[in-house]
């Protein structure tokens, strides 16, 4: 159990450390140093626990991340940010152990993975295909 929660607190510190550090680069010049750095980690927590929080509202009502539509390295962040939180730490720790040997992952982990391979997949496919997605 020590063990399973020393990862845990790991990993979880290390991702969303990572996410808040590329946060920053956007953050800080835009709000200061001291608001930067909260909204940074504020949203870094956030997008890892897939919780859908923002502070953006303050741009503006309801603006969410609108204001970076365009800005991949938000966008991005957000998104690896709620997918590798949305894996678990159970597929984490299969795949820290097993690297790419996809034969020795648990069958709990194959089916994360395929899951969120088809979900991830089937939406950009989706909007791809209905044209929901264009930038007008």
């Amino acid at each position: 159990v020590q063990t399973l929660i020393r990862h845990i607190l790991l990993g979880t510190l290390f991702f969303e450390g990572l996410g808040a550090a590329v946060f920053a680069i956007r953050f800080i010049p835009k709000y200061g140093l001291w608001e930067g750095i909260y909204n940074s980690i504020f949203h870094s927590v956030s997008a890892f626990c897939n919780a859908g929080f923002d502070l953006m509202g303050k741009e503006s009502p309801f603006s969410s991340l609108t204001t970076y539509h365009d800005d991949p390295l938000v966008l991005i962040t957000v998104m690896l940010l709620v997918v590798i939180g949305g894996l678990g730490f159970i597929v984490w720790s299969d795949i820290k152990h097993h690297r790419f040997r996809l034969k020795r992952y648990s069958l709990h982990t194959k089916i994360v993975l395929i899951s969120t391979a088809v979900l991830l997949a089937g939406g950009t496919a989706f909007f791809f295909f209905s044209g929901l997605g264009q930038m007008r």
